[in-house]
């Protein structure tokens, strides 16, 4: 099957378990790009294509086909190779002929446990070294898996929101995503979206944690706990929203 059209959540039949996502041990930056992953938001080259953002298509990581999430994670050669090296050839088969992130989700969590975090933590290392490339550094294959420390809950006054952000300097374009969590680790709210114009990664991280915050403050949150990537911006800080 060749591209995931944008929004297209391919045929499934039974309620999505979203829960899965947030109860995977790993950071809340690989949940948050699972999210993406699965409503086939990522900002790949066919995508903002299709935005008539004016883009090169090819893979970054091959330079020989044009970048989907289908290409990019199951087909191009380098993301072969990865699967053969995990010993999931046949795995990726079934998954490369899926229509949808939903689909593949789907297939993902029919797998044991153990199977399901290294295919996910896979897939945003191949998401990291593709982003790499794509803004010009050295790529390498991943023929293993690192697994993300786990997320540590806020003091009992406030809720947790955990931010990431995404930025193509080609494009000037990026997306945001977060989570809103109590001190007991329960997922209140989430979110995500693209950003239309971004003069950084930095411009896109606080463009992100605007979006957050306004949307924590609009559920009622008055205390929260932002966390956070970027360096300059927002990590483990503590903010009072003023409501």
């Amino acid at each position: 099957m060749g591209g995931w059209d944008i929004g297209r959540r391919g045929s499934v039949a039974a309620p999505f378990p979203w829960h899965k996502i947030w109860q995977l041990k790993v950071t809340n930056k690989v949940q948050i790009f699972l999210w993406l992953f699965i409503h086939n938001s990522l900002p790949l080259r066919r995508t903002l294509k299709r935005r008539r953002i004016k883009t090169e298509t090819l893979c970054p990581m091959c330079n020989k086909l044009d970048e989907d999430c289908g290409h990019l994670f199951f087909k191009c050669k380098g993301a072969r190779e990865c699967w053969r090296a995990l010993h999931m050839e046949e795995l990726r088969c079934t998954l490369a002929n899926c229509g949808s992130g939903m689909e593949v989700e789907m297939k993902i969590w029919e797998q044991l446990s153990d199977t399901q975090l290294k295919i996910v933590v896979w897939l945003w290392n191949w998401w990291t070294a593709r982003n790499k490339t794509n803004a010009g550094d050295e790529c390498y294959l991943f023929g293993s898996h690192v697994v993300q420390p786990k997320w540590k809950p806020p003091h009992e006054d406030l809720y947790k929101l955990n931010v990431d952000a995404a930025f193509s300097a080609s494009t000037k374009m990026g997306g945001w995503g977060y989570v809103a969590r109590d001190n007991t680790g329960a997922v209140l709210d989430i979110g995500a979206g693209f950003i239309q114009r971004a003069a950084s990664a930095l411009h896109a991280e606080a463009m992100a944690a605007y979006q957050d915050l306004s949307r924590a403050a609009h559920i009622g949150m008055t205390r929260v706990q932002l966390e956070m990537d970027a360096s300059n911006l927002g990590k483990g800080k503590s903010l009072g929203l003023g409501l």
